[in-house]
């Protein structure tokens, strides 16, 4: 006859079989060393010879309804051979466990995902439809203290190169006077059912009221910066001169500030030490995150007017201009 030995210490884990009696230990089996390792192998072939049995008594031309009981009774000795029994708390602590990790693996979804969008976490963002197609890249700005770049000559070459930066390639405005120039703003279009999702009202175009006409802010700024350029240069630019230039000027200022002011920028600059003029310096060549220019740039030529829009015709429905400029 088989002996199950317990020492204290498992004692509330291990259930004697009822046809078995009950051997203590004495009071050394209570170190770490444990008799159970002595019996393992016995018991496991004890166990694997009435699996045999039971096997050998198990008819394979019954059907197969008659596999559950023999599975649950082999199960059933097998858990109360480990003491378990039939204690359903272990069976909410293994769903608990399943619960935690499955909350734990949305929170690392989501975090990823978070990090890996295009957008920053803005709550509150303005709807744009270039949103989709902005893209990411990270350059170093240059400081041009030594005129590096074509935008800080003053030629025909830096003009050319000012006027692609907002203008080129893009406007398609009826140009039959000089009243008609686009003042600053490309003009481009969007469907007319896009543009209800836009947080300020447009007008849709006269001759295609299917399509709605917009502008994008940084060609704005761009223009401005142009004018700011030009005022330092005076003697260049004869349209400096021009009545209202002035006014235009000081638009153009406030409106960089704000765009400044809205987007705040905060790339870090580092200070160096300059042993040529002994102190310690910004430089200004800052690495930041930008919204990829050129895929900005492609989406306005893509929008382009694909009619050509003559200011002084009103569209069915437009907005009317609240008069301040």
């Amino acid at each position: 006859m088989r002996r199950i030995c317990l020492v204290s210490v498992t004692a509330p884990l291990l259930q004697p079989q009822p046809d078995l009696p009950l051997l203590l230990l004495p009071t050394q089996a209570t170190m770490s060393y444990s008799p159970i390792h002595d019996n393992s192998r016995e018991d496991n072939m004890d166990l694997q010879k009435e699996e045999e049995m039971r096997m050998s008594e198990y008819d394979d031309s019954s059907e197969k309804d008659g596999l559950i009981p023999y599975l649950s009774s082999t199960l059933s000795q097998r858990v109360s051979r480990l003491g378990v029994g039939h204690d359903s708390k272990w069976i909410w602590i293994c769903l608990a466990s399943l619960a935690v990790n499955f909350i734990l693996a949305i929170l690392l979804l989501s975090t990823l995902a978070r990090t890996r969008s295009r957008l920053p976490p803005w709550p509150l963002h303005v709807y744009s439809p270039v949103d989709e197609f902005i893209t990411y890249e990270t350059k170093v700005f240059d400081d041009d203290f030594h005129g590096r770049t074509i935008y800080t000559a003053k030629n025909a070459t830096a003009d050319a190169a000012w006027d692609d930066l907002y203008k080129g390639r893009v406007n398609r405005l009826q140009e039959t006077d000089t009243n008609l120039r686009p003042q600053g703003l490309i003009y481009l279009n969007i469907p007319t059912k896009q543009a209800k999702l836009l947080p300020n009202a447009t007008s849709p175009h006269p001759r295609a009221p299917e399509l709605s006409m917009i502008g994008i802010d940084v060609f704005h700024q761009l223009h401005c910066v142009d004018i700011l350029r030009k005022s330092l240069n005076p003697e260049r630019y004869n349209e400096t001169s021009a009545e209202g230039w002035s006014q235009h000027a000081d638009h153009c200022i406030d409106s960089i500030r704000q765009s400044l002011m809205c987007s705040a920028d905060i790339s870090t600059i580092p200070f160096l030490w300059d042993p040529e003029n002994g102190w310690t310096l910004p430089d200004a060549r800052i690495t930041h995150t930008c919204r990829k220019w050129e895929t900005v740039k492609k989406w306005a030529v893509d929008h382009k007017l694909a009619v050509d829009f003559d200011p002084r015709e009103r569209a069915d429905g437009a907005p009317v201009h609240n008069g301040r400029r």
